[in-house]
């Protein structure tokens, strides 16, 4: 019987989403391929292929390695990028939301596409919404980071 990549109860993510920008941006800051990945089961030739995935552990290994290079504005920059990029559906959603109820409307609907490492709960009143994001797995160290990207 043949081994699968990852197990039933894996978070797994899009390489394109998660790491691509991130990792271009970590190399103009200084960072080096191999050191950026080394730990994870992340390849340079993967990112490459539209529909890669990687498992969560990677990816907290990678993100480990971004936040040795020390470069305080790495969170802002990665975030732009995400809002700016054309194949994020939601992000270009969002993007062009004519408010901020519509915008915040439109990630609570496609929250699922936020990132699978995230729980977003919605809490609305008469005169607010708000949306709530929880991890869904142990973050480790890299919180911190994770909180900058998602909040830049």
């Amino acid at each position: 019987m043949p081994s699968l990549p990852f197990g039933y109860q894996d978070k797994v993510l899009l390489s394109q989403y998660a790491v691509l920008d991130l990792w271009r941006l970590a190399l103009r800051r200084g960072g080096k391929s191999h050191q950026l990945f080394a730990g994870s089961k992340i390849f340079e030739a993967d990112l490459a292929k539209p529909q890669h995935r990687i498992d969560s552990a990677s990816w907290l290994v990678f993100l480990r390695n971004c936040q040795q290079l020390q470069s305080p504005e790495l969170p802002l920059l990665t975030a732009t990028a995400w809002l700016q990029n054309p194949q994020l559906p939601l992000c270009q959603l969002i993007q062009h939301a004519t408010n901020l109820r519509q915008a915040l409307s439109a990630a609570w609907y496609f929250r699922h596409q936020l990132a699978p490492y995230l729980f977003v709960r919605l809490q609305h009143d008469a005169e607010s919404i708000r949306l709530e994001f929880r991890a869904g797995i142990g973050l480790g160290a890299q919180q911190r980071l994770i909180c900058e990207l998602w909040f830049a």
